[in-house]
């Protein structure tokens, strides 16, 4: 049985409670310990529902992965995302100068989404948070952003 009931969150699609799956991600981002670069916001927003940057420390100093972070919440139909919810990644990764896309979806990726997801390797990286890998997640607190 799932840990987190995801229509328990309200839909995108309006409604005065519409922004609630885009600030979940952003919590979720903040207890993980990304830094929070851009925030949801309303309107054209070029692609991009949230922007966070993760800090890796190795032998050889530190360096800064920007994320693009898109946030599609279909719990409710219980549709997989498709390539035509995420058009132009590569573009969108450029114009907000990012080196990595994560998929942040209460569902799935379709299987030819996750076919153009995959293929941003190597230039960009990836990762998704689907349902069960945010189940995963410890819900902890937020840091001050």
């Amino acid at each position: 049985m799932a840990a987190l009931d995801f229509t328990a969150i309200a839909p995108a699609q309006g409604g005065p409670d519409r922004d609630s799956f885009e600030l979940f991600a952003r919590e979720l981002f903040l207890a993980e310990g990304f830094k929070i670069v851009e925030h949801p916001d309303r309107g054209a927003d070029g692609g991009r529902d949230l922007i966070v940057e993760e800090e890796r420390l190795g032998p050889g100093g530190t360096n800064v992965v920007r994320w693009l972070v898109s946030c599609k919440h279909k719990a409710h139909s219980g549709l997989s995302v498709t390539p035509g919810d995420e058009q132009n990644l590569r573009d969108r990764l450029d114009t907000h100068r990012c080196q990595g896309f994560v998929a942040f979806y209460s569902t799935l990726p379709s299987s030819g989404l996750g076919q153009a997801l995959i293929a941003l390797r190597p230039t960009f990286e990836y990762l998704q948070f689907d349902s069960d890998v945010i189940e995963r997640k410890p819900l902890l607190p937020p840091t001050t952003p």
